[in-house]
């Protein structure tokens, strides 16, 4: 039993406090590396097709995966579950592509999501000096150097990738120079097997067309013990399983090769061309405008998706100018919209003035809009006089207003001794006193 001092006593206490350390530390380490875990996952993963191949945030480990039609990369920075960590390096070995571009032999790139996720390319150099090469795999070697990978993932024969969250995980290590052997006399070399290339093999072809052809052809120049001809195809000699694969110039022979690792037909797009820049983000900019246009929106996927290819100049320019096209129909069109609105505007103005002059025809000068008699109208047309002077005496004019409707002919006036003294439609008297 512990002693009762106000305490545990001090051996079990110590031991208490051991164990509670221990679990502490246990959890501690658990949790940092399922948190590891959880945050590196650095996979080949499908893209979208309306992904900007050329981006530097996609790195496609072989020609296959950049040629494929959606496309399938390293991707660098959060992208779903798979995408790779900032401080995730790649190392490539053999063919592969990134910004749209072909690189060959050995590259190492890192990931970055500091501002824009991007791959950036190192010299091998980068890669530190493995502390061990237990658990990895040799991907490569430059003369100096071998290359390992713990991660290592083979795309064709010696076409090699991985990617590793510490840089312990890619390493080199230096090649030994061994000492050169003492000179010993060597035996005389075997006779190496012939090829048949006797008259009566090649005539053997004639009447061929095509792929026999070229097989039977490449099937003369190859020794008996590569491959033999049987009447109809060439059999490999080492395994009749194989498949006997002529030369891209027949005369030179052919190879065997088991059906999982027939060479890759790689076609290499011509460098020195890539789509606009300016006028890529100037489609971008149309992509969001003319959003609901499917007209132009489809024009638009196809520029990208064309930039994405191998593109030429004279077709990009031909594609933008027929953008261009759709665009300014689209303008027209809209701007007859708005012409054809304003005018609808100024004919309903209009029509409505009309109404309102035909409504108050009723209305004249001497009847109110009621239909009354226009008294104050009477007052201030009322008989007027006017004096005039002559050269025999004083005339003297009476005026009474008759006609106060205008009929075309009120400019007409009679005037006496140059003043006017009545009007179209007036009646008038003269008499001298």
């Amino acid at each position: 039993m512990p002693k009762k001092n106000g305490g545990l006593d001090s051996a079990w206490r110590d031991g208490m406090k051991k164990n509670i350390f221990m679990v502490l530390v246990a959890f501690f380490v658990c949790g940092v590396d399922a948190g590891f875990a959880a945050t590196y996952n650095c996979q080949v993963q499908e893209i979208s097709n309306l992904s900007f191949k050329r981006s530097n945030e996609f790195l496609f480990p072989t020609y296959g995966d950049w040629n494929d039609a959606n496309g399938r990369a390293l991707v660098c920075g959060h992208r779903g579950t798979d995408g790779c960590n900032s401080g995730v390096m790649a190392f490539i070995n053999g063919e592969h592509y990134w910004r749209n571009k072909r690189y060959d032999g050995m590259n190492v790139y890192l990931c970055s999501t500091g501002g824009a996720n991007a791959w950036a390319q190192h010299d091998k150099d980068y890669i530190q000096l493995c502390a061990d090469t237990d658990g990895k795999t040799k991907v490569g070697t430059d003369g100096r150097y071998d290359y390992y990978c713990t991660n290592a993932v083979n795309t064709y024969v010696n076409n090699w990738y991985c990617v590793g969250q510490n840089r312990t995980d890619i390493c080199r290590t230096e090649i030994e120079a061994s000492p050169a052997p003492a000179p010993s006399p060597s035996p005389a070399p075997a006779p190496k097997p012939t090829p048949v290339t006797t008259s009566s093999c090649v005539d053997r072809c004639r009447g061929m067309t095509g792929q026999q052809y070229n097989e039977c052809v490449a099937c003369c120049h190859v020794p008996s013990a590569v491959a033999n001809w049987n009447g109809s195809t060439c059999i490999c000699a080492q395994n009749a399983s194989y498949l006997f694969v002529p030369n891209s110039d027949p005369t030179t022979g052919g190879q065997c090769y088991m059906h999982g690792q027939l060479p890759e037909v790689v076609v290499t797009p011509e460098p020195g061309y890539e789509c606009d820049p300016v006028k890529i983000a100037q489609i971008m900019g149309w992509q969001v405008q003319y959003a609901s246009n499917a007209t132009i929106s489809g024009q638009i996927l196809a520029i990208i998706q064309y930039c994405d290819g191998n593109p030429n100049e004279i077709t990009f320019n031909t594609m933008y100018n027929q953008l261009l096209a759709l665009i300014n129909q689209e303008s027209a069109a809209a701007q007859l919209s708005s012409q054809q609105a304003a005018s609808r505007r100024r004919i309903a103005n209009a029509a409505s003035d009309i109404r309102s002059v035909v409504d108050n025809l009723d209305v004249s000068k001497w009847r109110t809009a009621e239909g009354n008699f226009n008294t104050s109208r009477l007052l201030s047309d009322s008989i007027a006089g006017v004096v005039l002077g002559t050269a025999g005496g004083l005339i003297t004019s009476n005026v009474m207003k008759k006609n106060q409707a205008s009929n075309g002919l009120e400019d007409i006036q009679c005037t006496v001794g140059g003043q006017v003294v009545a009007g179209w439609g007036d009646q008038f008297q003269v008499g001298i006193h």
